[in-house]
């Protein structure tokens, strides 16, 4: 029996090999993944530190600390530099292009005399000449027109063009009211007009494929700003897009505001009818609107047009009001953040009362601190936004914005009739800013955007006109509506305040 016993003690146990296996990737496979994370932890920190702002860099530190691989995809995305080395250059050559010295002595002729702007505001018309790199303008006239009359002045316009008739938008729908301009601009080529559409790759989408094609066969130049495949050789970030909202005709005629071309209802009908406004301009500022979309335009194209003479493609100006205005084009590159600069200033200009209107209320700490010093101060500041927008984030971001504004004495009025997308704010009785960009980080820093500063008493009072009678369809946010929402809600909102300088 002992021997037994010996023999059975000598033979080694049988071992599955498929359970080896198994065994073997369920201990190393936690392990491998846990190593991973942290390597990506480790590679990201130091670059995040060192690439961004304080508040960006905590932002992307939350989100690769606490999830690194879906962080470390969604940064190399949308956390890179801005724009890659070839699209410099491309920005480069457009405006060593466009902004010859003739065209800029053609400008200069029609600059303001000093006495001509009130003494407490030349810094921020030498501060917009500084970050822009454009020259602030007299004789200008401008008439603001809202969302149901642009489009028919439009196309009244482009049936009256001579020469050439240049768009540029973010949103370019095939509806009813893209293919009515689209009839438009078919009609104007028969008669011999050059006619040219630069549209944002991302927004417009849609169009590219189905009635951008249709407009080329008719005679048509139609361009891409931003192509928006997924890895762009010419960009660094996928998510940077041409947010400016532009047309110019004959030179001599230009539209800028916030609305593009299609329906009011944006094709998203759960809003109702979107609101916009447009500043149709005459004077010197067309021609300055004419090199903007043309430095966008050389960009994407790599050259200017043939024409017969530089006159045909930028004929001088002459006055034809008496408002002055300086165009403010911001976006990645030279002009990073000029909007911002400009907002900034001009709120801490304000004496006596700030009306701000935007859709999309999520603004840096330096500008939100500014806002709450002027209420502080006594300035009377009403923003006005949109109840609900089409951005669950931006929603969520924009309540501590809120809160902080309320209690410093500020008043924030909701609108409730459709989605309010006018973007303009006037200062006192003398200064505004109007155009497409938003009061957020998006366009402020990442998005190219096309705003006027302009210096008056009658244009501002005729703006803020516009921007009061919203209020009749609004309601007052109150600080009890805010500190009444459930727990729950507070926790999401917080956290997406967390996410704000991303967004």
């Amino acid at each position: 029996m002992d021997a037994v016993f010996l023999m059975l003690s000598q033979v080694e146990p049988s071992v599955d090999p498929q359970e080896q296996h198994e065994s073997f990737w369920a201990v190393w496979l936690p392990v491998g993944y846990l190593l991973l994370e942290w390597a990506i932890r480790l590679t990201l920190a130091p670059i995040i530190i060192r690439k961004h702002s304080a508040g960006e860099a905590a932002a992307w530190l939350a989100l690769t600390l606490f999830q690194p691989i879906p962080g470390l995809l969604l940064y190399g995305c949308f956390g890179r530099q801005l724009l890659g080395r070839r699209r410099v250059r491309a920005n480069m050559r457009a405006a060593e292009l466009v902004e010859t010295p003739e065209r800029l002595a053609a400008l200069e002729k029609h600059a303001p005399e000093e006495n001509e702007i009130d003494a407490v505001h030349l810094d921020l018309f030498r501060l917009a000449g500084t970050v822009e790199g454009t020259r602030t303008l007299s004789g200008n006239l401008c008439d603001i027109v809202d969302s149901d009359g642009f489009i028919d002045r439009l196309i009244d316009d482009i049936d009256r063009a001579e020469r050439h008739v240049h768009l540029l938008t973010y949103i370019y729908r095939d509806d009813a009211t893209g293919q009515r301009v689209a009839e438009a601009l078919g009609r104007a080529v028969e008669r011999g007009v050059a006619c040219r559409v630069l549209a944002d790759g991302s927004g417009s989408a849609g169009f590219f494929s189905t009635l951008a094609p249709k407009m080329r066969r008719s005679g048509v130049e139609v361009r891409d700003a931003l192509p928006s495949r997924f890895f762009r050789r010419t960009l660094a970030r996928i998510d940077v897009r041409n947010h400016r909202k532009l047309a110019v005709i004959d030179g001599a005629l230009a539209y800028a505001g916030s609305q593009n071309i299609c329906d009011t209802d944006y094709g998203q009908h759960r809003y109702g009818s979107w609101i916009d406004l447009t500043a149709r301009l005459t004077g010197p500022m067309a021609m300055q609107m004419q090199m903007l979309f043309f430095e966008d335009w050389v960009a994407e194209a790599g050259q200017l047009p043939e024409s017969p003479s530089d006159q045909d493609l930028f004929p001088h100006p002459a006055d034809a009001g008496s408002m002055i205005a300086h165009a403010i084009p911001s976006g990645p590159g030279r002009r990073l953040e000029a909007f911002r600069d400009i907002i900034l200033s001009a709120i801490t200009e304000a004496n006596e009362r700030i009306v701000m209107v935007t859709p999309y209320f999520i603004p840096d700490q330096t500008t939100q601190l500014a806002l709450v010093l002027r209420a502080r101060a006594g300035v009377r500041v009403d923003l006005i936004v949109p109840e609900k927008t089409n951005s669950f984030l931006v929603n969520a971001a924009a309540k501590s914005a809120f809160a902080e504004l309320l209690d410093a004495g500020a008043t924030v009025h909701l609108h409730t009739g459709g989605l309010l997308h006018v973007k303009a704010m006037t200062i006192d009785d003398s200064i505004s800013v109007f155009g497409s960009g938003n009061f957020d980080r998006r366009s402020f820093r990442l998005n190219y955007e096309i705003n006027l500063l302009t210096h008056g008493t009658d244009s501002t009072i005729a703006l803020r006109d516009r921007l009061e009678a919203y209020l009749g369809d609004c309601r007052p946010l109150g600080k009890s509506e805010l500190d009444g929402r459930p727990w729950i809600q507070k926790l999401a909102d917080d956290a997406a305040k967390l996410i704000s300088p991303l967004l």
